[in-house]
């Protein structure tokens, strides 16, 4: 599954996951439903994992499995996991039914037959015992039928195996007092009895094997159904098999929709772009040309703060209807946020016109939830074949190219060029030298006057930042500001420029003012009071 990303990219607390899957597996009537993290901590389990165990559990879940029966200490459990993305894997989400006495006697009640199912570690196996093979075997003188079935389990080193045992000695036991009464019949009797039995043992059979074959296929991943004959107990048993495999089919199918698209714009999300991409690549190069477009709404974090999330979600769905209609039988999909992305050829019109036209449709004025809004858009192009030969690739370009269409001015659009790949490394390595200036020592500030005329003497300095980086020198402001506004660092660096002039300036005389600029960013920021006030 697939985790929406909010506009700061945070994720939910320990404690309101717990809650959320608390409630779910009260409303499924689950034993457990509980989240893993990468780490191996099982958030929502109820009750307590040693440290192998939850080692054993995460290993199981990144080597890929997914379904089938979970040993935890001495209890096992039918389990069901699915992986969480935002966008990339977070952790697991698990499912399960303890699979103890009450779960296997109401797995024997789904035979009409009496079956004493048990289930055992494939090693612990006689050699007499195979798999899918019916065997007899003798305890304390009863007869009894065994049949070992293999089921799906987490570990594939650790097999497991499905026991049923049916009773033959207490099955005829049942049939003695016939068997005098035919007897006793004579001839005649003997062979009718014959004949009525060998129908009897037909007809209960037919079902039974219907019924296995079925399951085996259901085991499998196939759809299977069993034709109903009779109206008795196993025409019942077979028709609620038959329902059970619909519900199994539709829960399918409404689980892989809710994984491969956007639960609140309805279009693809990021995993199915990812396979659509892989898709269109493996298929021999066209003659025209493929591109995957990549767009974000400008100013979109301001309708959300100033019209509230409600707002912005519908506006999303507008956006996403504009879009759908645009790219006509083009390829749509949400990202997160207010990212989209659009795979389309220049089959009818040529790609620059295909992103002027996106540009138009979503710069159309609408009304949302009564307020009058205005989007616009900016988009990154990248071109299938020639700018990445697979999805990750192709969607980075693109990523980059809306950068720079971005940094250019908003509401344009622009092809990427192999440059901007150095530019970005460019730019990530500056954030990280970034990142150390202030503890290394390398901002400082240089103060420039400002002379008052009508007194004739310097009221005022103006704090100007620099930065001496250890290997390019001096680097000037206009490359480093924007940047440390983008990543959000010129919030610790602005309180230290206002630190620094202000004990720079306490031993000034009383007249001689001191000026610092302050960014947008940081007036944004609630802690800019008390930097420059104090606490209180």
């Amino acid at each position: 599954m697939s985790v929406g990303e909010s506009d700061e990219g945070s994720g939910e607390p320990a404690p309101t996951i717990a809650s959320a899957l608390e409630s779910l597996r009260s409303r499924l009537h689950l034993d457990q439903a509980f989240f893993v993290d990468l780490d191996g901590n099982a958030v929502g389990f109820r009750g307590a994992l040693s440290e192998s165990e939850r080692e054993y559990l995460r290993q199981a879940l990144d080597d890929g499995a997914d379904s089938g029966v979970l040993r935890l200490g001495k209890l096992r459990f039918n389990a069901a996991a699915a992986p969480v993305k935002a966008p990339v894997t977070i952790g697991w989400v698990v499912f399960a039914n303890a699979l103890d006495e009450r779960e296997l006697g109401a797995l024997a009640k789904l035979s009409s037959i009496k079956l004493a199912p048990h289930i055992v570690p494939a090693g612990d196996l006689p050699k007499s015992q195979k798999i899918g093979t019916i065997t007899e075997e003798r305890v304390n003188g009863e007869r009894f039928l065994v049949q070992a079935s293999s089921i799906a389990s987490f570990r594939s080193d650790e097999p497991q195996v499905l026991l049923l045992r049916h009773s033959v000695t207490r099955a005829l036991a049942e049939y003695a007092p016939m068997l005098w009464l035919l007897l006793a019949s004579g001839l005649v009797g003997i062979v009718m009895a014959g004949v009525g039995s060998w129908l009897l043992a037909r007809r209960i059979s037919r079902p039974i094997i219907a019924l296995d074959a079925a399951a085996r296929r259901v085991a499998k991943g196939d759809y299977a159904q069993v034709q109903v004959e009779t109206r008795d107990e196993l025409g019942t048993l077979a028709d609620s098999f038959n329902r059970m495999v619909d519900d199994i089919g539709e829960r399918e199918r409404q689980i892989t929709h809710m994984a491969l698209h956007d639960g609140l714009t309805g279009l693809a999300n990021r995993m199915l772009l990812r396979e659509h991409l892989a898709m269109v690549l493996g298929r021999p190069a066209p003659e025209r040309r493929q591109a995957l477009l990549c767009l974000d709404l400008d100013n979109f974090k301001v309708v959300n703060d100033t019209l509230g999330h409600p707002t912005g979600d519908a506006l999303l769905c507008q956006i996403a209807a504009r879009l759908v209609a645009v790219a006509g039988d083009g390829f749509v999909a949400r990202l997160g946020g207010d990212e989209f992305a659009v795979v389309v050829d220049d089959a009818d019109r040529p790609l620059d016109r295909i992103a002027h036209g996106v540009i138009r449709a979503i710069a159309e004025p609408c009304m949302v939830n009564g307020h009058r809004i205005v989007p616009g858009t900016s988009i990154g192009i990248a071109i299938l074949h020639e700018d990445g030969e697979d999805a990750v690739t192709l969607v980075k370009h693109a990523d980059l190219a809306l950068y720079r269409a971005k940094h250019v001015g908003r509401g344009g659009f622009c092809f990427y060029e192999a440059a901007m790949d150095a530019e970005a490394r460019k730019r990530r390595q500056m954030e990280l030298d970034l990142h150390d200036a202030i503890s290394e020592g390398q901002l400082s500030l240089m103060f420039q006057p400002l002379f008052n005329l009508a007194e004739s003497r310097v009221s005022a300095f103006e704090a100007l930042l620099r930065w001496h980086h250890p290997e390019r020198g001096t680097v000037s402001p206009v490359d480093f500001i924007p940047l440390a506004e983008d990543t959000g660092l010129i919030v610790p660096i602005g309180e230290w420029v206002i630190r620094e002039a202000c004990r720079a300036a306490r031993d000034w005389p009383d007249h001689v003012r001191i000026a610092v600029n302050v960014s947008p960013v940081q007036f944004r920021s609630p802690g800019l009071k008390t930097v420059i006030i104090g606490p209180g």
